[in-house]
């Protein structure tokens, strides 16, 4: 495990308020990766408050709900920006205003926005990322729910299994 993984389940356990943020125009992976690590936080830790921000993507909600989010909810709260290289493309507002911030995206890293930055190209989809996290930490445990959105966003990120970035620890994490 890595310095950042361990890093970021650290902050999980430590704050009370965790607001996960996506992309503009939202793909499965997107929404995959928010909804599967809301589920797993919401399961492992029932006494926090766990948000899903940014605005409905109708056509993906299948996978989950988004919420609105107060500004006030922000103070005091962890902020993670998933499956976004660069601020522009953060969806929702107040992103900024936590009093920290988690970058865990599989793109080239356009913009050290947090104060945790987890990126890794290698890996398919921040869907894998998020079952990395899984794979790692005693807390998590996987859901069917949270298992569903996951792949969900997998199978969008892989083209079903046929992109170049499809290896082995792809096909474990679904």
């Amino acid at each position: 495990m890595s310095t950042e993984t361990d890093s970021i389940l650290a902050a999980f356990e430590k704050f009370n308020t965790i607001i996960i943020h996506r992309h503009i125009n939202p793909d499965p992976d997107a929404i995959g990766s928010q909804t599967g690590l809301a589920l797993l936080l919401r399961a492992a830790y029932p006494a926090k408050t766990i948000y899903t921000a940014g605005p409905a993507a109708p056509d993906l909600a299948w996978i989950g709900p988004q919420q609105q989010v107060s500004a006030e909810a922000y103070t005091g709260a962890l902020v993670v920006v998933i499956d976004t290289s660069n601020r522009e493309r953060i969806a929702g507002d107040h992103f900024d205003q936590g009093a920290m911030l988690i970058k865990i995206d599989h793109h080239l890293d356009e913009d050290q926005l947090g104060t945790i930055n987890w990126v890794d190209t290698h890996a398919s989809s921040a869907s894998e990322m998020v079952w990395d996290l899984v794979r790692h930490s005693p807390q998590l445990q996987l859901t069917k729910a949270a298992a569903t959105a996951l792949y969900a966003g997998i199978i969008g990120d892989t083209g079903r299994f046929l992109y170049d970035l499809t290896t082995a620890r792809t096909h474990q994490a679904a």
